[in-house]
């Protein structure tokens, strides 16, 4: 079935291209990569030099369900600990992800754009590299479409907004890597 963007019942969105669809078009906008999220005072937290996948083997590892964004992308990578790819626990929820962190009953990685912080600035985000995972969000259209001017004028508006909230995340638009 296609989407919903796809059939023409939205005139634009915002998301991954992790799966495409040939009648939209994919307007890069933001690269955002996937991290460590733990308690701040976590040793991994604390820790200077870059962080690495296996670096997390024997954590308790916290994971959203199979079908999420996050879960397929690690998915993708072969030779990760046992405990990323079997997870001790599996959420349906940031509240539950956010508990589960905060008690240190373990560590997860997510997207740095959707990295929470929980209740009083308790966690942290620490970039994972050996693989470095990310996700490319994209201002999404129809292909043989044009945008409306009021559509047009609130996009403009979204990506300005965007832009100044996540300076450090612009991407060059030759690329699907972050600028810099």
């Amino acid at each position: 079935m296609p989407s919903t963007s796809a059939k023409g019942d939205a005139d634009f969105g915002f998301g991954s291209d992790f799966v495409s669809s040939p009648e939209l078009v994919y307007k890069p906008l933001v690269y955002d990569p996937i991290g460590l999220l733990c308690r701040a005072d976590h040793p991994l937290a604390r820790r200077r030099s870059a962080l690495t996948w296996k670096d997390l083997e024997g954590l308790p590892f916290v994971a959203f369900g199979p079908n999420t964004t996050v879960r397929r992308l690690i998915g993708t990578v072969e030779g990760l600990p046992k405990n990323v790819s079997e997870p001790a626990y599996e959420v349906a929820d940031v509240i539950t992800m956010e508990a589960l962190l905060e008690a240190d009953l373990g560590v997860t990685a997510g997207f740095k754009l959707g990295a929470y912080r929980g209740r009083d600035r308790k966690l942290m985000f620490r970039p994972l590299v050996e693989p470095a995972l990310g996700r490319t969000i994209s201002l999404i259209t129809h292909a043989e479409r044009a945008l409306s001017p009021a559509a047009s004028a609130l996009v403009d508006k979204t990506i300005m907004h965007l832009r100044r909230r996540t300076d450090g995340f612009r991407i060059d638009q030759s690329s699907t890597r972050p600028a810099g």
